[in-house]
């Protein structure tokens, strides 16, 4: 056996098989399925040629690849897991000896470590580093420069994120990155003199639910002015939890912000936050606890799903919220939700103060989808109305409705997805009285003009060659509008970085830029 290893990425372990032609051999209905690789590891037939082979994920698709090495004539290949084979990506490099593959800089990918006496009879050895580079369908084996002493025995053994190696028989080779981590943000300068600065500390530190790997988190933000005041934000963590099958960090069950003094507080306030940790809505907070600097609490907000996880696509719906505030006698607020089959919310309850009536307000959204291009969430109506949850009950407050596509009927289902027209009614009883926005576009879909009830319009033009950025906007004094006679000094242009995508020059009404 070369390796044990997820060469196919399912979360489930197989097994890479030396001897010439090695293959790989994964478990299936229990019993052991095979499949030939190509590659020649270990095979004593040819020990003259001294093949060895190694297994690590080379691009970081998250699959675990193999590489084999000729230590007699320094040539590697590399054979990439598309997750139910092996395909050969690269061959004949540069690469002396037989690899120990580790990610040296914490950058997701495995480099590779090597000295052409590694396999002899002495293993410590002073071994350099190497990376494997594609780009534009060739490759490259770069040497970084740099090397370590150490040999096959490693592991991360000071919770830095970096492969420490055993020595000798009696001393380690420990990574040295500097304060901090590799590769993680450290420090922001601000424009106005200020900066913030980010500490970690890895996962290993906190009690975990299961988290084989090592993770590193932020414990400390700290944020300077540049006059001297600093605000200090810690955080705790605990219950991470990785889930093999889905192959999926499903985040912390809790995590603890303690954030920074304020005046006249006689401890630092303290928010204690629970997550949910399912495949559907991981990451999503259920439970937000707020102690204020008296150490009381103070806040509490309770967050309901409605989730599927038994089959794919996942859903987590929000479906209500109730908050808690204690002030001298408790207070609890309380907002529902309801969703239609496309996730979007059709109907939101809150009842405000639980123990009072008449502070209740309902707002109740319809849609009209587009089911062949699945443009199923442009609502095309919201209601609002308070006091109650029935008709008889509340009392309108705002109705509007929506057209797309230049669609003469609200129910009709966009094509585009333009909104050409809200109509907004300030009164439905005993009369209708409402008022029109109209809106049009160009054929990219870029909004050209908006014009509102009483005659006012604004209108855009865009550049020429990607059609996507503003280039002119002409404001509602631009034009004539009953006695108002046209101004067209009401015009601003815009610059445009094309490459960030945002104006890099604006010339407003006063000329000025």
């Amino acid at each position: 056996v070369v390796g044990v290893a997820d060469f196919r990425g399912n979360g489930r372990q197989g097994a890479i098989t030396g001897k010439d032609n090695s293959k790989a051999a994964r478990m299936v209905d229990g019993a052991w399925v095979y499949s030939t690789i190509g590659a020649k590891c270990n095979n004593p037939e040819n020990a003259n040629e001294r093949r060895y082979c190694a297994v690590g994920d080379v691009n970081g698709d998250g699959t675990t690849d193999l590489v084999q090495t000729n230590a007699a004539t320094r040539n590697s290949d590399v054979w990439l897991s598309t997750g139910s084979t092996f395909i050969k990506a690269a061959d004949g490099l540069d690469l002396p000896g037989s690899p120990i593959l580790r990610d040296m800089d914490n950058d997701g990918t495995i480099d590779f470590v090597s000295n052409p006496d590694r396999m002899g009879e002495k293993p410590f050895q002073s071994m350099s580093i190497y990376a494997l580079q594609f780009s534009g369908g060739t490759y490259s084996m770069v040497a970084s420069g740099s090397s370590v002493r150490g040999s096959a025995w490693s592991g991360d053994f000071n919770g830095d994120g970096l492969p420490d190696f055993v020595r000798n028989a009696t001393d380690l080779s420990i990574s040295n990155s500097g304060t901090g981590n590799p590769n993680l943000l450290r420090t922001v300068t601000l424009e106005t003199g200020g900066k913030i600065s980010v500490d970690y500390y890895p996962s290993t530190r906190w009690s975990n639910s299961f988290l084989p790997q090592v993770m590193h988190a932020v414990t400390k933000l700290k944020v300077e002015d540049g006059r001297g005041t600093i605000a200090t934000t810690d955080y705790a963590y605990a219950g991470g939890l990785y889930d093999t099958v889905a192959r999926k960090f499903l985040g912390y069950k809790t995590i603890t912000v303690t954030k920074p003094l304020a005046n006249g507080e006689a401890s630092r306030p303290v928010v204690t936050i629970t997550y949910r940790q399912d495949l559907a809505s991981y990451g999503l907070p259920s439970n937000t606890v707020s102690r204020n600097g008296e150490d009381t609490k103070s806040k509490t907000v309770a967050e309901s799903y409605s989730v599927r996880t038994a089959s794919k696509p996942y859903r987590a719906l929000n479906t209500a919220t109730e908050t808690t505030i204690e002030e001298g006698s408790s207070l609890v607020l309380r907002t529902e939700r309801s969703f239609d089959a496309y996730g979007n919310v059709t109907e939101i309850k809150d009842y405000g103060r639980k123990d009072l009536d008449g502070d209740e307000t309902w707002t109740t959204t319809n849609y009209a989808p587009n089911l062949d291009d699945y443009q199923v969430s442009y609502p095309r109506s919201v209601r609002v109305r308070s006091g109650g949850f029935t008709s008889e009950l509340g009392i309108s407050e705002k109705y509007t409705i929506n057209y797309y596509d230049d669609a003469s009927a609200n129910a009709t289902p966009p094509t585009k997805g333009n909104l050409t027209r809200v109509r907004y009614y300030k009164q439905l009883d005993p009369a209708d009285i409402n008022y029109a926005e109209n809106f049009t576009y160009d054929a990219n879909g870029n909004r050209l003009s908006h014009a509102d009830a009483m005659g006012n319009r604004t209108e855009w033009d865009y550049d020429p060659a990607y059609k996507l950025h503003v280039v002119k906007e002409r404001a509602p004094k631009y034009f004539a509008n009953g006695s108002q006679p046209a101004d067209t000094r009401f015009e601003t242009t815009f610059a445009n970085d094309n490459v960030c995508g945002k104006p890099s020059a604006k010339m407003d009404w006063n000329d000025i830029v």
